[in-house]
This record gives C-alpha cells, structure tokens and sequence, in this order.
C-alpha cells in the first residue's frame, strides 16, 4: 500500500445523492431480494433461503407462458473480456477452470467489436464487463474498451475484486464513465483477505478501493460502486472494522451504504467443484431449488467468452463438463455466427425447455443460481 496516502486524514467529501436504480437487486427477484436484505448474513435459514424462495416462485408461476420473452432482447449482454484471475478465491471455481475450457487469454479487438455491433442492432442497452471466471481489471485494454462500450450507447457495469485499481490510471477509468461497479472483496483486513482470496494483496486492494473512492467524489463522477462482501462474519461486524471505517465509509454515498451485502452461508458449489471444506469456517453452501421446471432466468441472457465462444448463462460451470465432453450452456460461436442468429437459433431454445426434462444440463441440475421465469 502506497502509506504516504493511507496516512494521510481525508475529510469526507461523498456527496449524498440518490442513485437512479439498486446496485444490486436487478440480479434478484423481488422475493429473494427482500430476503437477501433482511435476514442476517449469518442466520442459519439463510442456505436455504434460495430452495424456499424459487419453489415457491415456480409453484407460483406453473403454466405461466414463458415464450414472449424468447423475442425480447436480453437487458445485457455479458463480456469476459479476460478469464485470467489475479486471486484465487476459497469459493471461486476459478482454479478448476482447465476441466471446462483448455487455455486463458484476453479477447481480440475484432471479436469485442463484433459482440458490440450486433448488440446494438439488437437493441441491447446494457454490456457487463464480468467474466465468468477471472477479473475485468485483469484485461489491459479494459478502460478503452469501457469508453469503447460508452461510445456506443451502451451502459456499462462490471464485477472486480478491485485489486488493480491500486496501479491503474483511476482518472482515465472514471473517464471513461462506467455506470457500476461492484467489487467483490472479503472484509476489510489483511488476514480475512489473506484466508478467503488467498492472495497476498490485501494492502493494494485498500489502497486502490481509497483512491477510487475519494478521486470518484472530487471528481463529481456519476460511477455508482457497490460492494458485495464475500464472508466469514456477518455485516454488522464487517461495518465496524477499522479500515473499513477510516478508508471505505466515509467515502461511499448514502444509497452506496444502504446496498451493502455480506454473503455468508449462502455460496454455491459450482456443481461439486467447491466443497464445505474450501471453505473457511463460517462460511457455509446454499442448498440449490428442488424444484426446476420453468426455463431459468440466466437462459434468458448470453454471455461472450473471451475466444468468442458463446454462453447463454454467464454464472457458473461444473466438473462435469469433462465427462458430459461438452459445455451445455454453450450456444454457439460469435466467429461463426452473429449474436441475432444464436439468440433465435435452436440450441437457446432447446435449452430452456430442457428444463425439467431428462436433456437438462448437468452444470444446471445442482446450481443454487437458478431463478425461475
């Protein structure tokens, strides 16, 4: 960590203004979201929370026509502009990544440039710079890119663990005005950072979350940051901490303060990749839905990995895609097809009403991730 900034005593120069919409809760349902806010991060419903909530949304909406929203554009259009990851998270399947795809890299400019271009003819509004696997941040052409994106017309938002920000051009990136971004980062103190993204870089990560922070507010910038704490103790605890109090709070906007979120006992295993004990202690797995039935809501969205490959669900791959020898999310390729061809194409379609059917894809059949239509 840079000390002569860490050092220093900044006044609290955060403006209080509203944001126009939740950093978060437009990846939930209503229900879930209402839940995920307001029981604590550690109560042992918790894991179970997911189950609860989508059987009861797919008993709710059975018989509930779906297909109408097969002609609809999808609210965004997911990015993995990179799926090379400087972390190496307790509950992240990013090291088991070799059994699903051979390689890492960075995309092309010319295959960036086409996902762009037929988005937009589609009407798209949104691109997510979030990799499946990996970090944004990682990606070195990231904030031309992010300009590139805004250029377009396109809001942008994107996920990192925000390590990088400690050696990026934070002036260009506010530049380039992304509309969100979410870091998803343990509590702040070296040894939670150490234990749960098992790195070494604890001192970056503060350093550059600070300097993004006060820069964005003498800036006057309109980027909205959330942070989603990944967790072995419940927010009222994190919240109080040293560093988060003297570095972080003083700097994030009221609504930024009301959006945070700590997720404790509800992660996912990544069809079997991650077990209780990747974990650390109190930290527990979510218990996926029983009930699967209705096509899920990630079916409805597409995602462009960083070799052109395309996914109809950015969320999550399994261990089982070297016995099944294929991806069953993919859909096709953006080298040979455009996104129009494989958003009406059969294989997104035969997809999602395998839903409830023996043709369901393994990597689904476990997912706590699934939403229901």
């Amino acid at each position: 960590m840079a000390q002569s900034l860490l050092s220093e005593c900044h006044t609290n120069t955060a403006p209080t203004r509203e944001q126009e919409t939740p950093l978060m809760s437009q990846w939930h349902s209503g229900p879930v979201d209402f839940l995920r806010r307001r029981l604590p991060s550690d109560s042992v419903i918790r894991p179970y929370a997911k189950r609860i909530v989508e059987d009861v949304r797919s008993l709710a909406r059975a018989g509930r026509s779906w297909s109408q929203q097969e002609e609809t554009t999808p609210a965004w259009l997911t990015l993995e502009t990179t799926n090379i990851c400087n972390a190496d998270c307790v509950f992240c399947a990013y090291r088991h990544q070799a059994g699903f795809r051979k390689g890492q890299g960075v995309m092309q400019d010319d295959i960036f440039e086409k996902a762009l271009r037929e988005y937009k003819a589609m009407g798209g509004e949104m691109i997510n710079f979030t990799p499946l696997v990996g970090d944004p941040l990682i990606d070195p052409n990231i904030t031309r890119r992010i300009r590139r994106a805004k250029d377009e017309g396109f809001r942008v938002r994107l996920y990192t663990n925000g390590i990088l920000f400690h050696r990026m051009d934070l002036e260009q990136f506010l530049d380039a005005q992304p509309d969100i971004v979410v870091i998803s980062t343990s509590p702040f103190d070296r040894e939670s950072h150490e234990r749960i993204y098992q790195t070494h870089k604890y001192p970056e990560l503060l350093d550059g979350v600070h300097r993004l922070l006060r820069l964005r507010n003498e800036r006057g910038s309109d980027v909205k940051v959330g942070i989603q704490f990944r967790a072995h103790i419940p927010l009222d605890q994190i919240l109080e901490q040293p560093d988060f109090r003297r570095y972080i709070q003083p700097y994030l906007r009221e609504s930024e303060i009301g959006e945070l979120y700590a997720q404790v006992k509800s992660f996912d295993h990544w069809g079997g990749l991650i077990s209780r004990d990747d974990l650390v202690e109190g930290m527990s797995i979510a218990v996926p839905p029983l009930l699967k039935k209705r096509p899920c809501r990630w079916t409805f969205f597409m995602m462009v990995m960083y070799d052109g490959r395309v996914r109809a669900c950015s969320c999550r791959y399994s261990g089982t895609e070297v016995a099944d020898g294929k991806d069953g999310l993919l859909i096709g390729d953006l080298r040979s097809s455009t996104l129009g061809e494989l958003w009406h194409g059969p294989a997104i379609r035969q997809l999602r009403r395998s839903f409830g059917q023996s043709t369901m894809p393994t990597v689904c059949r476990s997912c706590t991730m699934y939403r229901a239509v």
